[in-house]
């Protein structure tokens, strides 16, 4: 994504020496404005990045709405951190005083965003039948994607359907009534609609897994049913369309389980065949949830990792394991109860889901806690920590199974 940013702004600073001086009557095109963009193909193709990316630096606040408050975190950290607040989440104390995300986890910015890729590409006769449509599929799977995320963490909100100047939305100004969350879902409904009928039955990943995609579209749609089946009233009638939708995944083009489950989640083997939709981190480019929000929430210290106080499932210390790497904060700490109940016997998808660290009693192995596993990093030549470049994956394939 990167190159393409780099390519579009260079483009835009060269414009004025390239075109040279000839005419005073020539539009400056030095500042890229809504009034002298969308007058290529490759206009829309830049702003389709952007999207994306715009998506990708909400990527940590898609994954607060979520996780945190989901009962697997809310033990004290192993190595003494204080929480800094993070509490909150798993603890279910947000109220209107202490949100934990203001301005609605700032997804309205990228909505606008969107409102504005779906106005210019309706309207526009620059590009070919099947790209335009492709990128409308694109945009109105990612605004339901996010009114469903809103829809589930605050109910009722402010349907903001036409875009307004500037990439920010001041919410106090629109002057707008938040909407029942009937029409919320309902609109999210029709988005979904519109997707599909964009897309036209094209599952083809055109521009690759890390942006959506038709089987996107189809898994937010099993997701969005059974959702509104379960907590708005819809019953069967929604349950069946969640299910038809769910099995219409199999239409993405060699989608199947991986065999190893940790796999799915390796730097090494990233938009792997089970992969239907991504977030793509990569080096010099963007880390996962951007700065350093991943090590500074699910990462142990390098310090204890390094200490020889702590030691792996198998008695061995983590100073000699490839874990003396880690460097991070730990102040969402997963819960015993979660590293004892919730895999069964032989899972063994449990040892790739998290890592427990055990303490030495004698000959005698004692757990201690555990901290997160599926996304490990990778060491960069020359450095002395892991670097958090792996992808966030949105949708599996085991997800729609």
């Amino acid at each position: 994504m990167k190159n393409i940013f780099k390519y579009l702004w260079a483009s835009a600073a060269l414009l004025p020496f390239l075109t040279g001086c000839n005419s005073l009557d020539l539009e400056s095109e030095s500042t890229i404005t809504d009034a002298n963009y969308w007058k290529s193909d490759t206009h829309f193709s830049a702003f389709n990045v952007g999207l994306h990316a715009q998506l990708r630096e909400r990527s940590y606040n898609l994954f607060i709405l979520g996780e945190p408050r989901a009962d697997i975190y809310g033990d004290a950290p192993f190595g003494g951190e204080a929480t800094q607040g993070m509490e909150i989440f798993p603890a279910n104390s947000l109220n209107r005083e202490n949100v934990g995300l203001s301005n609605f986890a700032n997804l309205y910015g990228v909505i606008n965003q969107i409102n504005l890729m779906i106005a210019k590409t309706e309207e526009t006769g620059l590009l070919p039948e099947a790209t335009k449509k492709y990128y409308l599929g694109e945009a109105y799977g990612m605004r339901a994607f996010l009114y469903f995320h809103l829809l589930r963490s605050w109910g009722n909100v402010i349907l903001h359907l036409t875009y307004t100047s500037g990439s920010t939305i001041d919410l106090a100004n629109i002057q707008k009534a938040a909407s029942p969350a009937t029409e919320v879902m309902a609109r999210i409904k029709e988005d979904i609609a519109a997707s599909e009928t964009a897309f036209n039955g094209d599952y083809s990943y055109k521009y690759g897994k890390h942006y959506w995609s038709l089987g996107a579209t189809k898994m937010l749609k099993g997701e969005v049913y059974l959702w509104s089946g379960k907590q708005m009233g819809g019953g069967d009638a929604d349950y069946r369309t969640a299910k038809g939708a769910l099995q219409e995944v199999n239409n993405c083009p060699g989608i199947a389980l991986e065999d190893n489950f940790t796999n799915v989640f390796a730097y090494a083997n990233k938009k792997n065949k089970e992969i239907i939709f991504t977030i793509h981190n990569g080096r010099d480019e963007y880390n996962m949830w951007g700065g350093t929000s991943f090590r500074n929430n699910l990462v142990p210290q390098q310090a204890y990792m390094n200490s020889g106080n702590y030691f792996d499932e198998n008695g061995v210390s983590f100073a000699e394991t490839k874990d003396a790497e880690l460097n991070g904060l730990i102040r969402l700490q997963i819960k015993k109860d979660f590293y004892d109940k919730v895999f069964r016997e032989g899972d063994t998808r449990k040892a790739g889901s998290v890592k427990a660290v055990y303490v030495k009693e004698g000959e005698d192995l004692v757990y201690k806690a555990c901290f997160p596993y599926k996304f490990q990093g990778t060491m960069l030549p020359g450095g002395s920590e892991r670097a958090w470049l792996d992808d966030y994956p949105i949708y599996r394939y085991a997800d729609c199974l």
